[in-house]
């Protein structure tokens, strides 16, 4: 506002001997008022900031809270695998059809190869390479040897990975409707 006064004052017929006090004057009166907020810069209130903030906060916890809880799941499905090695395709046969008809239930009706390539389908494993060996190895008296065994294990988190981490599991009403 001074440096608007200034030039008309500079241009005045008036002596310079009263120009300068005038503006010395009117510089201590307008130092006091300061300028306002630039437009635009505090568009809310802040208190609605504030609550947009614990919005955003609660929902990061919710997202966290979620991993979380995947991570751990996918940790208890590795973890079912421990034990006899005996057992592991039996171990492996009765997770997957447990997880698969919480998520699929149509997938109760599957045997086999059929049941295999499903599994590969959903999981983006290869189960469908070890058909031939599959029912022999749960129904009959053979085992698959370490190089297998790995593979299958290798397959099983990756199913795992894929269907617990990634896809989440249908509702508990729908679940409960499918399985009637």
């Amino acid at each position: 506002m001074s440096s608007g006064i200034t030039p008309l004052l500079a241009s005045s017929p008036a002596s310079e001997a009263i120009t300068a006090p005038l503006n010395a004057l009117l510089k201590d009166k307008i130092r006091d008022i300061h300028p306002g907020p630039e437009v635009g810069e505090q568009l809310l209130d802040p208190r609605l900031q504030a609550l947009l903030w614990l919005l955003i906060l609660i929902f990061l916890l919710v997202l966290i809270i979620r991993l979380a809880i995947r991570i751990q799941q996918y940790r208890r499905w590795c973890w079912q695998l421990e034990g006899d090695p005996q057992q592991l395709v039996t171990s492996i046969q009765d997770n997957l059809r447990l997880e698969a008809l919480h998520r699929w239930p149509e997938s109760r009706l599957l045997q086999g190869e059929e049941w295999l390539a499903f599994l590969d389908r959903q999981g983006g494993t290869r189960f469908s390479q070890f058909a031939h060996h599959w029912s022999s190895w749960l129904y009959g008296n053979r085992a698959p040897d370490h190089q297998q065994s790995e593979q299958l294990k290798q397959n099983y988190y990756r199913w795992g990975r894929a269907c617990l981490l990634y896809k989440p599991r249908l509702a508990s009403k729908t679940r409960t409707r499918g399985n009637r």
